[in-house]
């Protein structure tokens, strides 16, 4: 299989569990320079997965922001184009350290991300779970100061790019477009938090009947 190269694009998952429910956050990352020469396949999703948890980065954002009780099981990083291969899985199940335990997976943040087009397209979310404690986190149908903080901190390394390993790689964060043909992608240029609380609302046709 062929190392990866220029233009290849990574799907990064955080694999979280809250009160039994499975979440999924993630990301996606293209190659858009090498240092040096090609790595291999296990060398740069190991460097990628070292980059994003280093101290102050990626992972370590996202923790601040979820609840207590809820834990980050795992990272998997997997190419996804211009093929796709086996995930590998990295990390030990980690707690969140946000500002209290959650009493549902329902209640949530949304981040948007946006790339420097104007159309329908050009816009993505990330919605990780908050805890919904009045004043602490929510004040009326806003974010405290210190919930706002928290996800400022993490949308600030939603974007731009991320070098990895001894002769680095770059990485840049995108919208990956699947429905294009062939997939496309876009780069990720700001990503900004918004104000109020977003409660999931899911609906099941016939329940109870």
């Amino acid at each position: 299989m062929a190392d990866p190269n220029v233009g290849d694009v990574f799907l990064v998952s955080f694999n979280q569990t809250l009160l039994g429910q499975k979440l999924i956050s993630t990301f996606y990352l293209k190659i858009t320079n090498l240092n040096g020469s090609f790595p291999t396949l296990d060398t740069a999703s190991n460097d990628l997965y070292t980059a994003i948890s280093a101290a102050n980065q990626l992972r370590d954002k996202f923790l601040i922001t979820i609840p207590t009780n809820c834990f980050l099981d795992n990272t998997t990083i997997q190419r996804i184009y211009p093929i796709r291969q086996r995930k590998r899985t990295y990390g030990v199940s980690t707690p969140g350290g946000g500002l209290g335990a959650a009493e549902a997976s329902n209640v949530q943040a949304s981040i948007e991300r946006r790339d420097d087009l104007a159309n329908r397209k050009s816009v993505g979310a990330l919605h990780p779970v908050v805890p919904p404690i009045p004043t602490t986190v929510i004040v009326g149908n806003a974010f405290s100061a210190a919930q706002q903080t928290s996800l400022n901190a993490l949308a600030a390394k939603m974007f731009g790019t991320v070098n990895a390993g001894a002769a680095p790689v770059v990485w840049t964060f995108v919208l990956y477009h699947k429905s294009t043909v062939p997939p496309s992608t876009t780069d990720i240029v700001t990503a900004f938090p918004q104000p109020t609380v977003r409660v999931m609302r899911r609906r099941t046709a016939g329940v109870g009947k």
